[in-house]
């Protein structure tokens, strides 16, 4: 776990590991989808919680996250494919960089 945000390790592998970019893309519905361990217990400093949340509870908004993580570990593709499913999905999101020269996206274009 993360304090106090418990799924960004989870977050990170499921792009990382498993370059699975819907699952962001699925954070940008109305409906999210149900969290996997939805009613398990987990531990906090000294207190217990249970699961309760949709979707996945991280530090930053879907696309800036994939942005990011796109752009330091040099995987252009994450961003690329993020844009192009909520594009096709007709789900709106702003770009995470305001105003300015985007790196990241610099690179994907060329």
């Amino acid at each position: 776990m993360c304090d106090p945000y418990p799924d960004l390790y989870w977050a990170i592998a499921r792009l990382v590991m498993f370059d699975n970019v819907q699952a962001f893309v699925d954070e940008l519905k109305d409906i999210k989808p149900v969290h996997p361990s939805k009613g398990m217990i987990y531990r906090q400093g000294w207190y217990n919680f249970t699961v309760d949340w949709y979707g996945m509870y991280i530090p930053k908004e879907a696309a800036q996250f994939v942005h990011e993580l796109s752009f330091h570990l040099n995987e252009p593709m994450w961003w690329d494919q993020f844009m192009r499913l909520a594009s096709g999905q007709g789900l709106k999101h702003s770009h995470p960089v305001s105003g300015g020269f985007c790196v990241a996206c610099a690179r994907i274009e060329s």
